[in-house]
């Protein structure tokens, strides 16, 4: 009992934690919180506490009957659009005489998103730290399109566009590298119109109207049109010859005139752009050292551009965003992942979010539709010694975002895999990280972790912001940091 007082005592609101009072009644706060918890990553309401240095146990005077009119209207799709809760889910704790309603919150499918109430998905609410925050109306469009399983990419266009309107040497590089990938195929031999159909981009419906998909548009098409579809469309590439700097070295954009605009030209100039700005380090292996040119680092950084062009969600107000330097790669796009970032890394089941585009790489091999693109991503940073990639998305908006650290550590360096870990869980801590959030992520032991963060700060990896206790955060010093987020 002393245990369950301490933890309650104890809790604090944050992403996947939420308390509230209610002594009498359920507060109508509730629901909202219930929607933010499913429409993001799950989590804990505790009802009957309030929040403080030292929180107080108010207790709850009816609760079986809050926690009875708490299912029966999750259950009412006038109310709430859908319920993720059963009673299995739901707890009532007493502590020294008083009850505290303890209710477990899923996250709700893909298909069921965005969870909303009163019948409005304007009444659609995310959870950004301890907060319940309303859903923007591209936030929800994005979702609907999910909920729907619509393949945007794959749909024919509004506007008309034909095959005039693509870009011709877009289209003809994208052709080279078919027949280069398909010497032998007999669509090398078809003219721009019957390639386009075999590949999908052209296309007829069910009502007989036929035309360029809007993903076709996107992957060859010209920058101008490209907006007419997609009006947050961006793609922006931006190489820092040194981490902090305020101003990029090198930059190009979907919108900076200088390109066709579209997916594929931009997709083909990073390439370019970053191949001979990559580590090219030896690896090491049984029988020595074994030196691939930085071609593995390079297909695995090509690797998460065509993650991001194919998953991104181009209706939502953020565009498709790289960032380099000589210590990283970083990439984000708009849109969560489908699949959920664990079943990412895991790898087996794929489900991109644009198909067709995904398609369009696939025809020329550089992807595959295995769902096992970003366990390959991992495996060449395992390979070199690198930190393991940091694949997350974001709470405030729905951003995923994959670092990849190029940082090594000598093969001889005492704890080296507990310290990668350690490099790993800081690049994706722009805020910054406490030593026992460090410890709970590596389960180690307090003076252990304390021990290895001493060592990286000696070595200049880690610096911290020079609180002695309270308040103090580690962070990745600057010639190391992965960058987080768009530097403008």
């Amino acid at each position: 009992m002393d245990n369950i007082m301490e933890y309650l005592l104890s809790l604090k609101e944050g992403q996947n934690i939420e308390l509230k009072m209610s002594e009498k009644k359920v507060p109508s706060s509730f629901y909202e919180t219930y929607c933010a918890f499913a429409n993001t990553d799950g989590g804990t309401i505790y009802l009957g506490i309030q929040e403080g240095k030292k929180n107080a146990i108010l207790g709850v005077n009816n609760a079986e009957e809050q926690l009875k009119a708490i299912l029966s209207t999750l259950e009412n799709k006038e109310k709430v659009s859908k319920n993720v809760v059963s009673s299995s889910d739901c707890e009532i704790i007493e502590v020294e005489g008083k009850k505290v309603i303890v209710i477990k919150v899923k996250e709700a499918s893909p298909s069921d998103k965005p969870v909303h109430l009163n019948g409005s998905l304007f009444n659609s609410y995310k959870r950004v730290g301890d907060g319940d925050v309303r859903m923007k109306e591209d936030e929800i469009e994005s979702r609907l399109l999910d909920k729907r399983g619509a393949k945007d990419d794959i749909a024919i266009n509004d506007f008309g566009f034909s095959i005039e309107d693509l870009d011709t040497s877009t289209l003809a590089s994208y052709r080279k590298d078919f027949a280069q990938f398909h010497p032998d195929s007999e669509m090398n031999e078809m003219g721009d119109k019957d390639f386009l159909m075999r590949i999908g981009a052209y296309t007829k419906d069910k009502a007989g109207k036929e035309g360029l998909t809007n993903g076709a548009i996107l992957f060859f098409g010209k920058w101008q049109d490209i907006l007419k579809i997609y009006p947050n469309y961006l793609l922006d590439y931006r190489y820092y010859e040194r981490n902090g700097l305020e101003r990029w070295t090198k930059r190009f954009s979907s919108d900076d005139f200088s390109g066709a605009g579209n997916a594929y030209s931009f997709y083909l100039r990073v390439k370019e752009t970053i191949a001979p700005l990559l580590p090219n380090p030896f690896k090491r292996a049984n029988d020595g050292a074994t030196n691939l040119d930085g071609r593995d680092i390079l297909e695995a950084c090509m690797e998460v551009v065509v993650n991001a062009i194919s998953n991104a969600s181009y209706s939502l107000s953020y565009g498709i965003r790289i960032i380099e330097t000589p210590t990283s790669f970083y990439v984000s796009n708009p849109g969560d992942i489908p699949v959920g970032v664990e079943q990412a890394v895991q790898g087996g089941i794929s489900s991109p979010r644009n198909g067709g585009i995904l398609l369009f790489f696939r025809a020329i091999g550089k992807a595959e539709r295995s769902g096992f693109g970003v366990p390959k991503i991992y495996e060449v940073s395992r390979r070199y010694g690198f930190p393991l990639p940091a694949l997350s998305v974001r709470k405030d908006f729905p951003i995923t975002e994959m670092r990849i650290s190029f940082l090594t550590l000598p093969i001889d360096t005492p704890s080296r895999e507990a310290k990668l870990k350690i490099i790993s869980f800081l690049s994706k801590k722009k805020e910054g990280a406490t030593s026992k959030e460090i410890m709970e992520e590596l389960s180690m032991s307090s003076s252990q972790t304390s021990l290895l963060i001493r060592e990286l700060m000696v070595s200049g990896i880690v610096v911290s912001n020079m609180k002695q206790r309270k308040g103090r955060k580690l962070y990745l010093s600057d010639d190391f940091a992965v960058f987080t987020e768009m530097n403008e």
